[in-house]
């Protein structure tokens, strides 16, 4: 393209429209999406940070991050082992209301009664907790989840993640998030990744999925299974998800009220069980009524192959193998992921 110029007394001369000419476009930049991260540090951590590095988690626009990353320390279960130590958790997670040095060592009765009037919450948890050997790892995990949707609820956070996932390592994943939250905003719980067992998600698959929308579904609850065979919890995982403001506080009510739903043993059982906060999480929610429970249809963080459990050590290939019938569901292969060489 030219431009015309007329000057006094001269020719008329044609001059090249150059790019310097036009003013660019305004390029607005995206917000990036807020990711917590729970991490006891060393190389998981170091591997989350490489990951959110990845030059595919960039704004393609503008070369800014798609992902905002920070990091909050996970328990140590070992600390669960000593009074002091699991006083101090239960304490700094919310699940005692009391500071114990106020109450338990200094030789009073606390006021955090719940379902029973005559049982002091502290002292109760102690007495179940002390001795629970390789069921600390997963109270360790339930405190450390339960401080890390605080922070995410009062940070604004969009999503909280465990360091053991990995991430579809394209703009897509950013953009299926923003999707995804934007629908399902209102709710109380959201999973942007689970796993379950390979029945189950075949059933989702074929079943559950196709009767909603096309970008999430309700976490299928009993009433969602129509006469149709799942077993046991339909999904599992508290690796990708985000709690409302509405649903951690119910969360967090019942565990302060029924120690029972904490910690559980049966007539043949010696020592005392948790039940793992991916179970807490939907389950007490959805009892609640603290919004809806909803999931996305493509995930878009997974279970990191063969990367062994803090607690699940006996069921890592068959997690490694759901998430096989998961990628192969929703279209994706494992090269699609970000990976580690190792």
């Amino acid at each position: 393209a030219r431009l015309r110029h007329t000057l006094p007394g001269t020719l008329q001369i044609n001059t090249p429209l150059t790019m310097s000419s036009v003013p660019p476009s305004p390029v607005t930049p995206v917000t990036p999406i807020k990711v917590l991260v729970i991490t006891l540090g060393g190389e998981r951590r170091a591997r989350m940070e490489r990951m959110f590095a990845s030059p595919n988690l960039l704004d393609p626009a503008t070369g800014r991050p798609l992902f905002d990353v920070s990091f909050t320390p996970g328990v140590v279960s070992r600390e669960l082992r000593s009074k002091p130590g699991m006083m101090r958790e239960a304490y700094d997670c919310g699940l005692l209301t009391e500071d114990p040095q106020t109450t338990f060592f200094a030789g009073k009765r606390g006021k955090q009664k719940g379902l029973w009037p005559d049982m002091d919450y502290a002292e109760e948890l102690w007495r179940k907790g002390r001795s629970l050997n390789r069921e600390r790892s997963v109270l360790a995990c339930l405190m450390a989840h339960l401080k890390a949707m605080r922070e995410a609820v009062e940070g604004g956070y969009d999503v909280i993640l465990e360091d053991n996932v990995r991430i579809l390592d394209s703009p897509e994943s950013y953009q299926v998030m923003r999707s995804f939250i934007a629908k399902a905003g209102t709710s109380g719980v959201r999973y942007f990744g689970y796993l379950g067992p390979r029945d189950n998600l075949e059933w989702l698959y074929d079943k559950h999925l196709p009767r909603y929308a096309p970008d999430e579904a309700p976490f299928p609850f009993t009433e969602h299974y129509n006469g149709e065979e799942v077993r046991g919890t339909s999904l599992w995982g508290a690796y990708a998800y985000m709690v409302s403001k509405e649903a951690y506080d119910a969360i967090l009510k019942k565990l302060q009220e029924d120690i029972g739903a904490v910690m559980w043993k049966g007539k043949r059982m010696k020592t005392y069980r948790i039940k793992p906060i991916d179970k807490i999480v939907p389950r007490r929610c959805h009892e609640a009524g603290a919004g809806a429970v909803m999931i996305v249809h493509k995930p878009v963080f997974f279970r990191a192959p063969m990367l062994q459990s803090k607690i699940h050590r006996k069921f890592d290939a068959e997690f490694c193998k759901s998430t096989d019938l998961q990628l192969k569901a929703v279209g994706l292969e494992w090269e699609g992921l970000w990976l580690t060489e190792e």
